[in-house]
């Protein structure tokens, strides 16, 4: 009985915090699906490739509201949409990347962050070609931070982001 009830709040409660972090939750998945989704829905959504399912999973993780934060699976679910051309999706990765959150910025702090400029770099020129504009304000501050070195490899990676290999999500 106990573990029934542990399991019924622990479901509300995702389902309540997982529809704080997606304001798209109340709306449907595909046009025309007339029913509102679940987190499980969103997260099988996700895995058949739906790239605006696999950016609201990762932001969900990315975010840690309603569910604990994850940068790992963050990262995992960006990039699988971010590889589809799905410019948020670009640009949140590189503002994983780039360390431009503050929670990133506390994680880096404890030495569990995931900063790497090139790749930073890479999304948000995947981002700012799709016409995401705020991503083309970020890169051109990132490449203060670059070197000429660490810039032309950037560069070249840049040319290549629809081939990036995405970290396995976790179950």
């Amino acid at each position: 009985m106990g573990a029934a009830v542990y399991d019924y709040k622990t479901a509300f409660l995702l389902a309540a915090g997982f529809a704080l972090v997606l304001p798209a939750c109340t709306s449907d998945l595909l046009p025309g699906a007339g029913a509102r989704k679940t987190r499980a829905q969103w997260i099988a959504a996700a895995h058949r490739g739906d790239a605006q399912a696999q950016y609201l999973v990762g932001e969900s993780y990315c975010c840690g509201r309603g569910i604990a934060y994850n940068t790992d699976r963050a990262i995992a679910w960006q990039c699988r949409a971010a590889v589809q051309g799905h410019r948020d999706a670009q640009y949140a990765l590189a503002n994983i990347y780039g360390n431009r959150q503050k929670l990133t910025t506390r994680l880096l702090q404890a030495g569990k962050g995931h900063k790497n400029l090139g790749k930073a770099y890479v999304w948000y020129t995947a981002a700012m070609v799709q016409g995401h504009e705020a991503a083309g304000v970020e890169r051109a501050e990132l490449m203060k931070e670059l070197d000429a070195q660490q810039l032309a490899a950037a560069r070249r990676a840049a040319t290549r982001w629809s081939r990036v290999q995405c970290p396995p999500v976790e179950s």
